[in-house]
């Protein structure tokens, strides 16, 4: 613990650097007001987060259908539903779409790699 004239203060992390340290006693100091209208802003956002996964859903299954098609063509000319080129191509613009868009392209591309196996199922299937 590190004392302050302000009151106590705790550093984050153990760092010396005094911006990543906060007071105590600021902790729980909003109105029920404030921290209603923090829980509105909250809910709204989350519902937001709810139309993007509900729109991320309806493209998935839009992706799967279009596989599905792929592993039809796939079957009848006898070409190998795996096509690892076709993979590492995907995860390098994945990467670097991920990158341009401040995403963390290791988060991103385990995401797709999950995308990816379900289309290979539905392509064998």
């Amino acid at each position: 613990m590190h004392s302050t004239q302000g009151g106590s203060s705790n550093r984050i992390g153990g760092s010396n650097n005094l911006s990543r340290s906060y007071d105590k006693s600021r902790i729980n100091t909003k109105s029920s007001g404030e921290k209603e209208i923090a829980l509105e802003k909250i809910t709204a956002l989350r519902q937001k987060i709810d139309e993007i996964d509900d729109k991320i859903l309806s493209l998935l299954k839009e992706r799967i259908e279009i596989s599905k098609k792929i592993g039809e063509i796939k079957r009848k000319q006898g070409i190998p539903v795996k096509d690892l080129r076709r993979e590492e191509e995907k995860y390098s613009q994945v990467k670097e779409k991920a990158l341009k868009l401040g995403l963390n392209p290791e988060d991103v591309t385990n995401i797709y790699r999950k995308i990816i196996d379900m289309s290979i199922h539905v392509q064998e299937a």
